[in-house]
């Protein structure tokens, strides 16, 4: 299976002509930061047309663009209400895992979820596939778990997309809020009869198969006789977001996630492990340093019947740019019944060959489409 999606990848073009749904951080000094990627505001030293976010911690809806922050804001305007902060989602799911995780680290916070959609009977014209579009939900919570709440959003990239949230703006004045907290519900500021033109979205799916269908034919290796195909090809918006798809499959792939375990092998992108330790393993074992030492642990864990789930690992690692050895790993996957999950995404499958060894294959759009880093493809 090939996963394809990105990184959240910032690029700053040189003129800041920026696409308004394009991601962009900005770091002056260069340095690290637990902020990123979220861009720094109210620092001079950031060209002024470069989209701003809040610095992490502020009391406010997290986004990494100023039309997510757009949407969020119009939303607690609904609610009249300065003790409580909001981040949007999707879809109910990825609001409903925000809520168990923040749910897990602070068990005594109240959290409130919304769904925001149009009221029955639908706008003339429309249809129950249509309205699903301009759907979204929103978890609101207490101003001092910003920072948990900011985590999350973060390290899972569960959030709801800039292209999507632009969407759900043209509409939401027509939108009523349903929620399981009665004092959360509100209705529609605007009638049926203005609401905007509907955008029919059906050329996304013909576009959406022609990517799909360009890595499958890019994804080959000589030593593989089976071919990719697009049905095992999965976009995702963001390249946390298929890490945390994927971590998720693989818990449910073990049957019980209470005995779910797996191995991070080598030192990855920071993130990736913040997101696998959200995903609810039973356990898992980090070897940070990816040497033969290690996956000699590794091997003598599994003779003493340690039941592995999954390994996840990167080639080359980011930042440090070392190749585990594949050929064991596999050779070990295939003696004690265990997944491997590669990330590939400094190298991409148009450089480097993971195929043979991998079962999972994740890789960035972004990096694939332009060496010059000037545009953004999700993951």
């Amino acid at each position: 299976m090939v996963l394809s999606e990105s990184k959240s990848v910032s690029l700053v073009k040189a003129d800041f002509g920026l696409h308004p749904t394009g991601l962009a951080v900005f770091k002056p000094d260069g340095g690290e930061s637990d902020s990123i990627p979220i861009a720094f505001a109210n620092d001079p030293r950031i060209p002024p047309r470069i989209p701003r976010t809040w610095p992490l911690g502020e009391s406010q809806p997290p986004c990494n663009e100023h039309i997510i922050q757009t949407l969020a804001e119009n939303v607690l305007s609904r609610y009249d209400s300065s003790d409580v902060g909001c981040v949007v989602f999707p879809s109910a799911s990825a609001a409903e895992r925000c809520v168990k995780v923040l749910g897990i680290k602070k068990p005594l916070v109240t959290l409130s979820v919304a769904k925001f959609t149009f009221p029955k009977p639908l706008p003339s014209g429309w249809n129950e596939a249509d309205a699903q579009l301009i759907e979204f939900h929103v978890v609101l919570y207490p101003h001092d778990t910003s920072s948990d709440i900011l985590a999350f959003w973060r390290q899972t990239g569960d959030g709801i997309s800039s292209r999507h949230a632009q969407y759900c703006l043209r509409f939401l004045a027509y939108l009523e809020t349903i929620s399981d907290t009665p004092q959360r519900w509100t209705a529609p500021r605007n009638k049926y009869s203005g609401v905007p033109k509907l955008i029919k979205s059906d050329s996304a799916e013909l576009e959406k198969h022609a990517v799909k269908s360009f890595i499958a034919e890019l994804a080959t290796s000589p030593r593989v006789q089976q071919k990719v195909s697009t049905d095992d090809v999965f976009l995702y918006a963001k390249g946390l977001s298929a890490i945390y798809a994927v971590s998720r499959a693989l818990i449910a792939y073990s049957g019980k996630a209470e005995q779910s375990v797996v191995v991070i092998y080598g030192w990855p992108y920071a993130e990736t492990v913040k997101c696998i330790e959200l995903s609810g393993w039973g356990q898992i074992i980090l070897h940070g340093h990816g040497s033969s030492a290690e996956l000699d642990e590794v091997e003598k864990a599994l003779q003493s019947g340690l039941k592995l789930t999954a390994l996840f690992c990167e080639l080359p690692s980011n930042p440090q740019l070392a190749s585990p050895d594949l050929e064991r790993i596999r050779g070990l996957a295939d003696r004690y019944n265990f997944i491997v999950a590669c990330d590939e995404t400094l190298g991409t499958f148009v450089n480097v060959d993971v195929l043979p060894y991998a079962d999972i294959v994740m890789t960035s759009l972004t990096k694939i489409f332009s060496g010059a880093s000037d545009v953004m493809g999700g993951r």
